[in-house]
Order: C-alpha cells, then sequence, then structure tokens
C-alpha cells in the first residue's frame, strides 16, 4: 500500500477504506552514486519521495517508496522497512539545497525529547569486510539549540561495542565497549560547527569503520567528515584506531540516521534528512561513498577514490562477491 502525503504527516489518521482509495506511485529511481558504485553499494534510500509502503508494529516501520528493491535498505523487519517511526516523520518539498539539484522531496524527523527517528541499514554483512561507510544529508531545525540537546547523527552497535557519531554541543565520535573499555570522545579537525547545518543550508555526513573483519569487530578504525555541500566547510575524523570490540559475530544495529534527541525542553526538535546510502568493501584504501550528484551535481566517475576496484567490491547479503 502506498499513498501520498505532503507538508503533513506521512502517516495521516485515515480509515483503511479512505487509504485505500489512494493510488499507488511506482518508485522513483534509486541513486546514481548507488548505481556506479555497483555491489559495493550495499543499500540506498534516497528519500526523495512523498510515498511509503505501510510497515509493522504501533508506531509503524515504514518503507520510503524511493528506491529499486534490489538496494533499498531492507530496515530491522528485513523486508524494506528501513523507517522507523512512521508516525514521527513528515515529507516536506526540499529547500536550501544547492542550486540545480535533482531533489524534490525530503523526509522530515519530527524528534521531540526522548524520541528517535532512524533508518536502520543493513546489518547482514560479511565476515571479510574490511571498510563499511554510512553517508546521509541532514538540515537541523533553525529554531534548535543544538549546544543544549544530546543529538545522536549516525550509530554502529556490535553489543556492547558501539561508535555513535553526535553533535554534543560540537561534532564528535563516541566509541564505547572497546578492548580498552568506555572512550575515547574522538573530536574532528576543521572548523565547521552544527550550527553550519541549520535550514536552509545542508550537511553531508559520513563516517566509516575499518578493520581486519567489521563483522568481528576485529582491530578496528573509525573516520569520517562532515562538510557544508554549498560553502565547503568542514571537520574531519582522520582514522583513529579504537582496537577490538566484544562481539558475537554480527551487529546488533546500524542506523545510517540515528535522530535520537535527548534535550530537556529544548526547542526545535526536527532535522531534514535525504540520500542516505550504506558501502561496504573487502579492502580498506580510505574509501568514501561521497557526494549524491542529485544533491551536489558532477557524476560519472570514483569520487574520493570510493570504487577501490572489483577485487574490492562486495555483493549485497546472500549474493557471491564479485571477483577478477
Amino acid at each position: 500500500m502506498s499513498f501520498s502525503t505532503v507538508g503533513k504527516s506521512i502517516l495521516p489518521k485515515l480509515g483503511l477504506a479512505a487509504a485505500l482509495l489512494v493510488p499507488a506511485v511506482a518508485a522513483t529511481a534509486g541513486e546514481q552514486r548507488c548505481q556506479e558504485l555497483g555491489q559495493t553499494c550495499i543499500c540506498s534510500e534516497p528519500l526523495n519521495s512523498r510515498d511509503y509502503r505501510a510497515g509493522h508494529g504501533p508506531n509503524m516501520w515504514i518503507d520510503p517508496d524511493d528506491s529499486e528493491d534490489a538496494t533499498e535498505c531492507k530496515g530491522e523487519p528485513n523486508d524494506g522497512s528501513s523507517w522507523y517511526p512512521g508516525n514521527l516523520v513528515t515529507v516536506v518539498p526540499e529547500s536550501g539545497m544547492p542550486a540545480g539539484n535533482q531533489v524534490d522531496w525530503v523526509w522530515r524527523a519530527d524528534s521531540p525529547d526522548d524520541r528517535t527517528n532512524f533508518i536502520f541499514g543493513e546489518k547482514t554483512i560479511d565476515p571479510s569486510t574490511k571498510r563499511l561507510c554510512g553517508r546521509h544529508y541532514v538540515s537541523y531545525d533553525p529554531q534548535q539549540n543544538l549546544g543544549a540537546c544530546y543529538n545522536k547523527v549516525m550509530d554502529i552497535k556490535w553489543g556492547p561495542g558501539q561508535v555513535i557519531l553526535t553533535q554534543t554541543p560540537n561534532f564528535l565520535i563516541w566509541v564505547a565497549g572497546h578492548s580498552n573499555g568506555n572512550g575515547p570522545n574522538l573530536y574532528p579537525t576543521g572548523t565547521l560547527t552544527p550550527n553550519d547545518c541549520k535550514s536552509p543550508d545542508w550537511c553531508r555526513v559520513e563516517m566509516c569503520v575499518s578493520g581486519d573483519s567489521v563483522l568481528h569487530a576485529n582491530n578496528l578504525s573509525v573516520d569520517g567528515y562532515v562538510e557544508n555541500v554549498k560553502s565547503g566547510e568542514r571537520v574531519t575524523w582522520a582514522p583513529v584506531h579504537i582496537g577490538s570490540m566484544p562481539s558475537d559475530g554480527s551487529l546488533e544495529w546500524l542506523w545510517l540516521v540515528n535522530a535520537y534527541r535527548h534535550g530537556g525542553g529544548c526547542p526545535g526538535g526536527n532535522r531534514s534528512v535525504s540520500h542516505v546510502m550504506q558501502a561496504e568493501w573487502t579492502s580498506n584504501q580510505g574509501q568514501y561513498i561521497g557526494p549524491a550528484y542529485e544533491i551536489e551535481g558532477g557524476g560519472g566517475g570514483a569520487s574520493d577514490g570510493s570504487d577501490g576496484g572489483d577485487d574490492a567490491q562486495l555483493g549485497r547479503p546472500g549474493r557471491p562477491y564479485l571477483v577478477r
């Protein structure tokens, strides 16, 4: 079931009969960068659509109708329902992205205190994965007091071991549960602050973990960046070795967007997100996913060394690797 919404909750209070009267709309094409990366692109949700398919639970996992089935993020229910919860999201027209962009719609996470919107990526990854990256675009509510509120951005968890990119009060990566105990806080270099990512501005966020086996949390390092897509101003985390994590051989979760907000009454709990992607490689050459061409232009070639060569590419879960 799909239906269309504009500037209002994506789960309007319609009866079943009313909902069934709204025609389904075909999914939009997937992100060009995902197509360019081939099987290295594990999942992608451009969120450039007003439509969704209904999912599960009282607050509703929902499946954004924005990506081809082969590359959509499967989510925790493992059926393409990757956004949770559906009752705290509004689809709004794009605003503030660079001139000439190809984006019509963005999804706004309406997160009051102690509530989370998130996109759940592919947590079923192969043991030979040596580098995993998640990337999305974010624009914060201009009224949000970012210095006073605890806001997560992205989150990877192996069990007790966890790597979290946060905005509190400035961007940092927090590491918990590694072999040396909790910590450290990893502070970036650069001049960008979260206020530079407030509407009408947009920032591209990317965090990567690398190691002998990302799945088993073996001998890990973490790196990443946050960049304003108009000014090019950024903060960067050079690779930092964080050691191994306790792991039972699986990821507990992989939140490519984690919009958890614990603010104690801070105003302005919204953030808009767009063009979410996960990519994985069997080698660690410092690859990044890089820009979404639909937002920042360009295309037709590798970005930031991200292609890695066919021998470094992974298939999606359940598919064989590409081999030469």
